[in-house]
């Protein structure tokens, strides 16, 4: 549910930005957010329809929060660090998954409640230290424009193949992943272990995105991915032991972290002019979302009714698709428009 409304997220924080700014959205949003966090505990067995219903709201919000977020942080940056502004976007991400994960192990929902309500405050709070906002010039250009369909096809496909690389996959399964490792720890601190691989590997892509540009970097990752998932494919295939598996789980995160992460997140910054980047980015937020909702939904199904070693063969081929269409389509660092460059 969450995911499926979250891909209308965008559009909602869209039509909120050009009434209240961009400022004031991020803060409604978020002290709304807070207060559906405490709504939870309201939350009983036979009131289910209550979770369903919050559930829904928080994934308008959080899809709304997730547009939003990579333009900001790209758009206040110099050039170039564009790319590495991009990264922290997916970094924060990974933090969250991380954090809860390791506090998921040792408190109840509640107490996650509270923190996530806790953070939503500092967000709504914290938001007006950023720099004044910059008004659009332009207010006639819209990325339904001719000029603008290969971009919105690129950021458009890059998401897909973001999603389809079984990302989702692995993060649902990897409590039982590394369970199977024969550690004697509680699932989520594993879980959290596995997530702390991405969690440096983005942290690492970030000082190198600049430099080596995001095309290389998103063809390194994807390169990679496909390396680990042959290597995930044997392990089931062999029935292989619980650490065999899990390394080339590490290997994948690992290698998602260093561009086919971050990458489809801030693409929109290089492909659109400044004032129709959110816009661009509100396309990103709806495959993302929408993707996420179909391979959460499909996965379970695809499970029961064929061998899971090929379900990651079809992640890994429509991995292998991706390489020649980033390799011909992500814009290198010279290729970039220099209308579409910000400048402090």
């Amino acid at each position: 549910f969450a995911s499926l409304f979250g891909c209308l997220g965008g559009f909602t924080i869209r039509i909120f930005t050009r009434f209240i700014g961009v400022k004031k959205t991020i803060c409604v949003f978020n002290i709304l957010n807070c207060i559906l966090w405490f709504l939870y505990f309201l939350l009983t067995p036979d009131k289910l329809v209550i979770g369903i219903v919050l559930r829904s709201i928080q994934g308008l919000i959080t899809g709304g929060i997730a547009c939003l977020t990579p333009i900001q942080m790209t758009n206040m940056s110099p050039d170039e660090t564009v790319g590495m502004l991009g990264c922290m976007n997916q970094f924060g991400i990974v933090l969250g998954m991380v954090i809860f994960s390791f506090a998921g192990a040792f408190t109840s929902f509640k107490v996650l409640a509270i923190i996530a309500a806790v953070v939503d405050l500092l967000q709504a709070g914290v938001i007006f230290i950023l720099p004044p906002e910059k008004v659009d010039k332009d207010k006639h250009e819209t990325i339904f424009q001719c000029k603008y369909i290969r971009s919105m096809m690129i950021v458009s496909l890059i998401m897909i193949f973001q999603q389809l690389c079984g990302v989702n996959a692995i993060n649902s399964n990897l409590g039982s992943i590394m369970a199977q490792t024969g550690m004697e720890i509680d699932q989520n601190l594993q879980a959290g272990l596995a997530s702390m691989t991405q969690l440096v590997s983005v942290l690492i892509a970030a000082f190198n995105m600049d430099g080596l540009g995001r095309r290389k970097m998103y063809i390194f990752s994807a390169c990679m991915i496909v390396l680990s998932q042959i290597l995930y494919i044997i392990c089931m295939k062999l029935d292989a032991v619980g650490w065999m598996k899990a390394c080339s789980v590490f290997l994948y995160l690992l290698s998602f972290g260093q561009g086919l992460g971050p990458v489809p997140w801030f693409v929109a910054h290089d492909l659109f002019p400044r004032q129709l980047r959110l816009d661009g980015e509100t396309v990103v937020t709806f495959v993302n979302m929408i993707f996420s909702f179909i391979v959460t939904y499909v996965f379970p199904i695809m499970k029961e009714n064929i061998e899971e070693y090929l379900i990651m063969v079809i992640f890994m081929c429509i991995t292998i698709l991706g390489i020649p269409f980033g390799w011909h389509f992500i814009p290198k660092k010279n290729e970039v428009n220099d209308d579409n460059l910000t400048l402090i």
